[in-house]
């Protein structure tokens, strides 16, 4: 009996030609992005040491300031929280002395 070329390409036993050739193409695919993430290894691995680390610095350097930006978005200004904390403050003795004044 020959063997099944089908089953060895996809693992299916015998599928119809038309998913075979699907099947084969993003098998493809994926190997040439296999072959694409190599090369660029390669790449990497023949870069001076001093290139590769005055890379690694530029990426910290975007990082921190990724998250000087992230936490300076989440937190409000100083300004703000003064003004809030102040003003409930004045809310809050005014309730007070009017309570007590009863």
């Amino acid at each position: 009996m020959v063997p099944n070329p089908c089953k060895e390409v996809v693992g299916v036993p015998d599928p119809d030609p038309q998913g075979l050739l699907s099947a084969v193409e993003k098998r493809l695919q994926a190997l040439q992005q296999q072959v694409q993430d190599l090369r660029t290894l390669e790449q990497l691995e023949s870069m001076p040491l001093v290139q590769l680390q005055a890379l690694n610095h530029d990426l910290d350097a975007l990082e921190a300031r990724l998250h000087q930006y992230l936490v300076r978005r989440t937190q409000p200004s100083l300004f703000w929280q003064v003004v809030r904390f102040v003003g409930l403050g004045i809310v809050i003795g005014m309730a007070a002395q009017a309570w007590l004044q009863r």
